[in-house]
């Protein structure tokens, strides 16, 4: 029966599982959502691509975002096919069948192939954008339209946040790039001027500009100093050797001749460089390089020792100079970089200006002229070693060699009037020599483990001055008191001997705590010691000479800083690096002087703490917040209780109880690109606040011989600050022609100062504007437009000061007119409207520079070129200098105005050499190179 009942059992449950395995009917949806992502050919997202899909019941059109992800809402169909194309890539299309019961598709990532366009003369290629990458920022020279025969420079000038001025100055989002390398190795000692010059663009494959925060920071990841920016060139493969010759010749016929050559060879380490010129030109021009091909790529980095600068009136300098680079991979192990360079300069200039001094007791306007004739040459050697022992160790050795000389005399006439009447003259000569060098060496061990390593670095410094001094003044009241002499005649002889050596240790040890977490400790030790012998003889009416201990200067002083650090690092992935410390600095001086018995003994402790924030969230975008802090000490003259009468109408007088100025600097920058839109954005905030600063107190005494003269005296002052806020902005159009550049700077000065012991505030307020638009509307014409403005501010809280106020606004328009490829005429046209500055140059000025321009030769490298400098000779503005109480304004060669014939022959040969097939590492270097 039991049997029965369970064969029962069984058959009714059978029967039960056979119905519920009936097939279930699924119903397609009406609507789903179709989501992917579109990579380029090296990976990366391809921003602003077009994605179409179509099928028989929809017909929709998308673009990807910056990620590049794209999202369809709302598709009708499961089967459909995919479009997608862009700028500088080829078409892809691809037919999905998918399950129509899914709400929504992901589609596989979607790979496309750059295409190279041919654009009637340049090459566009298909857009990668500036990639934001930890302490470097990366562009690819294909994103950019170039001509033949371009240059570096030419290629800098449009990429994103990226500037290059007349000068050859390269900066990137408002900060100056110091250096240059070349597939990561230093570009023939590191000249980036001469480097954006020489460099031809259609060799480079991609640059980028790094954050180097030192060597010991590279080998530790403690980063202990502020950054220098430097420019690192990756060459295409192909072009990774080069050979470049250089000569060039330039003369108006009269007062302007130039002559340079050079030879370079570039394969790696191994880098051979010789070069020399010698100039002539007028004092004075206002700084402007002549407009052309070969006035842009002249090689400037050996200029000589002379600048004419926009605030000499006129005089001639000579110019001669030579250089010699040798840099080569002894081993293995050992790499040599050395260099030497000589300048010889010599030439006689003249200046003018007017000047405002604002005081509470009335106003002093000063009227300055200074004829001077300078001789002047330098030696300066520099080398270093590399030396990797094994792979955990490393060795790295500097030196510099220098040596200056330079004769001088001038004959100096300051005409003061209002609170104070006298005019003095200054006739003065002098010989100094100067010797100096600097030695270091660094040592770096990393331990086996790999999460810990040692590094110390010790450098030496020191600089001798031994000069010959001869000072004759004469000083005559206009407006003569009851019982001032008229006249004062003060003839002294000076032997002075200066020196300052400057010792340093520094020692670092990193530890990772775990995987995201390191530890860093800096210990560090500088000694300084500073020596002064300044002997005086006066020298009286009847030629005798006797000494004059009151003016003699004879001390000596020493400063000790210890700064110990902690930091911590802590880098969750690769968007997220925080960084942060404390230190504490011990600050001291010891000093005596030859006539005081009590010896200057200071010392000080400061505890700061150290943040650095970096957010990333992609290649583009990126967040930066830092804070440091830093103390200065007082300078010994500052704290010296003997006056120093130099200058017989400004007495400066020590004070032995300044204390060290500690000093607050906080900064923000937010950073973004957008391939969509190919919109770049930078915007950079900072902010500095020192606590007993170190300020001047002018005061005006009665002297029964001179009338009313200055005295100086120092204090500490709370409550001086600066903020500054800086914005770049620059929008490029998807056909390359266009592009668009805004450049914003805001600063405002807090400026604290004593004027006869009343607390005066300078409140300085400066805004600066550039918009400008790159543009090629057609093939044989690219214009820059640009307009500047410039306003400047500077209002004193002390009754009597007067408001300081000038405007500039700058029209300016540069380019190229392409009659041919090798017929060219340049172009350089702005209009300045002037307010506020005084009269002594061309007001609102109208300056036209011109050129014409032919190339020739059988491999068209060379140039031949007529200029024609500021047509209208009104190139001769106003140079103004603020000062604590007021102001100097000086102005510019008035002629202005100049020809120029030029011809230059640059052949250069590049090649792959031996590195054809050879791995690379991230900063172009080949990797059996190290």
């Amino acid at each position: 029966m039991k049997r029965i009942i369970c064969v029962f059992i069984f058959l009714l449950t059978n029967h039960v599982l056979k119905a519920q395995n009936k097939p279930v009917v699924t119903v397609p949806l009406a609507l789903r959502a179709v989501s992917g992502i579109v990579r380029d050919s090296i990976g990366d997202a391809a921003a602003g691509a077009t994605v179409r899909l179509v099928s028989n019941k929809d017909t929709l059109q998308t673009t990807t975002n910056d990620q590049g992800i794209f999202i369809f809402k709302n598709v009708k169909s499961a089967e459909f096919i995919i479009t997608v194309g862009g700028v500088g890539f080829l078409r892809k299309s691809q037919k999905y069948l998918n399950n129509d019961t899914k709400a929504r598709l992901v589609l596989q990532p979607i790979m496309l192939k750059t295409e190279n366009q041919l654009l009637n003369e340049v090459t566009i290629k298909g857009k990668v954008g500036p990639k934001y990458l930890k302490d470097t920022v990366e562009f690819w020279a294909d994103d950019y339209i170039i001509r033949d025969y371009a240059k570096l420079q030419d290629l800098l000038r449009k990429m994103e946040g990226v500037s290059v001025d007349k000068d050859g100055t390269v900066t990137h989002q408002g900060q100056e790039v110091k250096r240059a390398k070349f597939n990561g190795i230093n570009y023939f000692g590191g000249d980036i001027k001469n480097a954006i010059k020489e460099l031809p663009a259609n060799i480079v494959e991609r640059i980028q500009i790094i954050d180097d925060y030192g060597d010991q920071a590279a080998a530790t990841g403690v980063k202990t100093d502020e950054p220098t920016k430097v420019l690192n060139v990756v060459s295409k493969v192909d072009k990774s050797v080069g050979t470049m010759y250089s000569l060039t010749g330039e003369s108006n016929f009269n007062d302007r001749n130039y002559a340079g050559a050079s030879l370079m060879r570039l394969d790696g380490y191994k880098q051979i460089s010789v070069n020399a010129s010698v100039g002539r030109s007028p004092a004075g021009i206002n700084a402007s390089p002549a407009v052309g091909t070969i006035s842009s790529t002249k090689s400037n980095g050996y200029s000589g020792l002379f600048r004419s600068g926009s605030n000499i009136d006129g005089g001639r300098l000579n110019n001669l100079d030579g250089g010699l680079v040798f840099s080569n991979k002894l081993s293995d192990k050992i790499t040599l970089e050395s260099n030497y360079t000589f300048k010889k300069s010599s030439g006689n200039t003249y200046k003018n200006s007017l000047s405002e001094e604002y005081y509470n007791d009335g106003q002093v306007n000063g009227s300055r002229s200074i004829t001077a004739d300078n001789q002047q040459q330098s030696h300066l050697f520099r080398g270093t070693l590399y030396y990797n022992p094994s792979k955990l160790d490393k060795l790295t050795f500097n030196t510099d060699l220098g040596y200056a000389e330079n004769k001088g005399a001038s004959d100096n006439k300051f005409l003061q009037t209002g609170a104070i009447n006298v005019e003095q003259r200054t006739i003065n000569s002098s010989q100094t020599k100067m010797p100096n060098y600097r030695a270091s060496a660094l040592y770096t061990h990393s331990f086996k483990s790999g999460s810990s390593n040692i590094s110390l670095q010790l450098s030496s410094s020191s600089k001798k001055e031994e000069e010959d001094r001869d000072d004759h003044n004469t000083f005559s009241s206009i407006v003569p008191a009851a019982g001032n002499a008229s006249d004062y005649e003060l003839h002294n002889l000076r032997d002075i001997s200066r020196s300052n050596s400057n010792n340093t240790a520094q020692a670092i040890y990193s530890q990772s705590v775990n995987k995201f977490l390191k530890l860093g400790l800096v210990a560090a030790l500088n000694y300084a010691n500073y020596d002064n012998h300044q002997l005086v003889s006066s020298i009286n009416p009847n030629g005798e000479i006797q000494g004059v201990d009151s003016l003699s200067r004879i001390f000596n002083y020493q400063t000790i800083e210890s700064p110990f650090t902690l930091r911590f690092s802590y880098n969750r992935n690769t968007w997220y690096d925080l960084q942060f410390g404390l230190k504490v600095l011990g600050s001291h001086m010891r000093g005596s002087f030859k006539t005081l018995k009590n010896v200057i003994q200071r010392d000080a402790y400061n505890l700061m703490p150290e943040l650095d924030l970096r957010l990333s969230s992609s290649k583009r975008t990126e967040f930066k917040l830092s804070y440091n802090a830093s103390v200065q000490q007082p300078t010994f003259n500052q704290v010296l209780p003997i006056p120093d009468v130099t200058d017989p109408l400004n007495t400066q007088f020590g004070n032995p109880d300044l204390k060290s100025a500690f000093i607050h600097r906080a900064g923000f920058s937010y950073t973004m690109y957008s391939m969509a839109s190919k919109f770049n954005l930078n915007l950079r905030m900072s902010a500095v606040f020192i606590n007993d600063k170190v300020i001047s107190n002018q005061i005006l005494i009665n002297d029964p011989q001179l009338g009313i003269r200055r005295e100086t005296r120092f204090i500490n002052a709370n409550g001086d600050y600066s903020l500054s806020t800086f914005i770049t902005g620059s929008k490029s159009f998807s056909d390359s022609r266009y592009s668009i550049n805004l450049n914003s700077s805001l600063n405002y000065t807090n400026s604290i100062s004593m004027s006869n012991n009343l607390r005066n505030i300078g409140k300085g307020f400066n805004v600066g504007q550039s918009l400008g638009v790159n543009a090629t509307p057609v093939n044989w014409l690219e214009i820059n437009p640009r307009i500047n403005l410039n306003l400047s501010r500077t209002k004193f809280t002390l009754m009597g000061f007067r408001e300081i106020n000038s405007s500039i606004i700058e029209f300016n328009a540069y380019g190229k007119v392409y009659f041919t490829k090798l017929l060219i005429f340049g172009f350089d046209i702005g209009k300045n409207l002037v307010q506020g500055l005084s009269t002594i140059g061309t007001p609102n000025p109208f300056i036209v520079n011109v050129n014409l321009e032919k190339r020739m030769l059988k491999q068209k490298n060379g140039i031949l070129s007529l200029v024609l400098m500021d047509a209208l000779k009104q190139n001769n503005l106003v140079s103004r200098t603020l000062t604590a109480n007021g102001y100097v304004d000086s102005r510019s060669n008035l002629n202005s105005r100049y020809f120029l014939l030029q011809f230059s022959w640059n052949p250069q040969h590049w090649g792959a050499g031996k590195n054809a097939g050879k791995a690379r590492q991230s900063d172009g270097m080949f990797i059996d190179q190290r």
